[in-house]
């Protein structure tokens, strides 16, 4: 029994110093980060629930000396936690609560940038939710709404919020507008893409009780899609549910390209941030 627990002893030490170092990179205690690495710490120690290292925990919650202290010890900046997130990533989508803007930017320029994802994007739209119009038939209602190109806007808009973000973390090599949609699109894969964003709008109409007017409606459904493995990385509806829904009457069909297009633009921006998160996560 003496000699199992003394062959027990060295590991539990290091298992503590392990868990000191990565608690001491969490709150960004530095001088202690160095005497730990100092007195034999591995730099790339793991915590065992999240997979994530000192340096990944020192990004993340907004520690840019304990970040420049680990880098010159040699952390690996690429090594990604159990849910596929680097240093930069968490950095950049994931900070913890509390952390300042100023010590974000800080932290990413030290940390090496992605290469930028080489995005295809198909827009569409789905006249399932076009329920009737008090102006027109189903057929024609249909008809109007493809002519306000509303995947047209949605792309448009999509396009212009990559651009604001100056990043350069996504590069977009393909982009069409497909019109009416036949179902998620599998897309091309070939050696210029490593993924696919279907973008649907899905515009909601119906005569209101009174007869007065159309009841307007609008969500946006995306897919992103990884080509290398044909994961879905990432699904969500923008404008859906009791705190998106858009509800808004209007009296005649000239007005249905103002409120559309007063819709999408508000949802461009958080739309690419979660592309852009999900590429960053899932691509090396």
């Amino acid at each position: 029994m003496a000699c199992l627990m003394a062959s027990l002893v060295p590991h539990l030490m290091a298992a503590d110093v392990a868990a000191d170092l990565l608690m001491a990179a969490n709150d960004g205690q530095t001088l202690e980060v160095k005497r730990l690495l100092d007195s034999g710490a591995t730099v790339e120690t793991r915590d065992k629930r999240t997979g994530r290292t000192p340096l990944m925990l020192a990004a993340q919650h907004g520690h840019p000396d304990t970040v420049s202290l680990l880098l010159e010890r040699g952390a690996n900046a690429s090594a990604r936690d159990k849910e596929g997130w680097t240093a930069y990533g968490l950095t950049r989508f994931s900070p913890a609560i509390g952390v300042l803007h100023r010590e974000q930017e800080e932290i990413v320029e030290m940390l090496p940038k992605p290469a930028p994802a080489r995005l295809a994007v198909d827009a569409t739209w789905s006249p399932e939710t076009l329920i009737s119009s008090c102006f027109m038939t189903r057929a024609r209602l249909a008809q109007h709404v493809d002519d306000v190109q509303l995947d047209g806007l949605v792309l448009t808009a999509f396009q212009r919020a990559l651009r604001a973000s100056g990043d350069g973390l996504v590069q977009i090599v393909r982009a069409e507008r497909r019109g009416i949609s036949a179902g998620p699109q599998s897309g091309r894969a070939d050696g210029n893409t490593d993924a696919l964003l279907s973008l649907q709008a899905e515009p909601h109409s119906a005569c209101t009780a009174d007869q007065a007017g159309d009841s307007l409606g609008l969500s946006i459904s995306i897919r992103l899609v990884r080509l290398r493995d044909r994961s879905v990385i990432l699904k969500k509806t923008f404008g859906a549910g009791l705190k998106g829904l858009h509800m808004q009457t209007v009296n005649n069909p000239e007005q249905y390209f103002p409120v559309y297009d007063a819709w999408v633009q508000p949802h461009a921006g958080p739309i690419y941030e979660a592309v852009e998160a999900a590429l960053v996560k899932s691509l090396p």
